[in-house]
């Protein structure tokens, strides 16, 4: 069931049933675009400023935890431990990569700098046989090149669109074309192929397996995530704090 965090609905699951709900969204059985979007400390933050991207979280089909300050903050209003864990979209890739292989998806990567999405993609199958990387393009169009490259996601057959263009871009952009879409799930990945293809290197797992992977991407790029992190995470955790007072304040006049 769907829990909100500082007007943000997030999916509580497990990366095992994560990675289920994904693989059956992607099917195009239903007819239309499913949106899958990762929710990390950020996102909540620009959420409350930004009610366009409010609005593309809202209406998507399902939000997951992609960091550990999303999954303490669920744990506090009320989720259980067991019942949500942490997705980053980079870790979360390969076990899908699995899975759609095993279901023949075929997937288009649209993002990055030119030749950073090719090689993600390469890389991609290469890890998962079966897998097939229908197509892709770098993330650097205008608005007036939508539709051209709405038509070479739709020509490729694809049944995946990964979108890695960063918040709020990425989110905003789906909401705005997926009635156009023929594929069955488009998801968001920020700097995804990057990490994938090689051409950013990921901290150090003792980091980024116990929620402080920002501390790595802060190092390596401090005055582009400086203010996101070191002014951001504070400003996080004081609406988590506010979202948590007023549910315990529901809670106890029993509305």
């Amino acid at each position: 069931m769907r829990t909100e965090v500082a007007g943000v609905p997030l999916d509580p699951l497990t990366v095992d049933e994560l990675v289920a709900r994904l693989v059956a969204l992607s099917g195009r059985g239903a007819g239309r675009c499913h949106l899958s979007f990762g929710v990390y400390a950020h996102c909540v933050n620009r959420a409350a400023r930004d009610p366009a991207y409010r609005a593309a979280l809202r209406a998507s089909d399902l939000n997951y935890a992609d960091g550990m300050g999303v999954v303490l903050a669920l744990r506090l209003l009320g989720v259980p431990a067991g019942r949500v864990e942490k997705a980053t979209t980079t870790d979360l890739i390969h076990p899908l990569g699995r899975a759609w292989a095993g279901e023949g998806r075929r997937l288009f990567l649209l993002g990055a700098l030119d030749g950073v999405a090719r090689s993600a993609g390469e890389r991609l199958a290469a890890a998962h046989p079966g897998l097939v990387v229908a197509g892709s393009h770098h993330g650097y169009f205008d608005e007036g090149e939508d539709a051209r490259v709405v038509e070479l996601v739709n020509g490729s057959d694809a049944d995946v669109l990964l979108l890695c263009r960063g918040v709020p871009r990425e989110q905003l952009w789906l909401a705005a074309h997926r009635d156009a879409l023929r594929v069955g799930l488009a998801m968001t990945g920020g700097a995804l192929f990057d990490f994938l293809s090689g051409a950013v290197r990921r901290g150090p797992r003792v980091l980024t397996d116990h929620g402080l992977e920002w501390l790595c991407r802060l190092a390596m790029e401090p005055r582009r995530l400086g203010g996101r992190y070191l002014l951001g995470n504070p400003e996080y955790a004081g609406r988590v704090a506010a979202a948590w007072w007023r549910e315990r304040v529901r809670r106890r006049s029993g509305t």
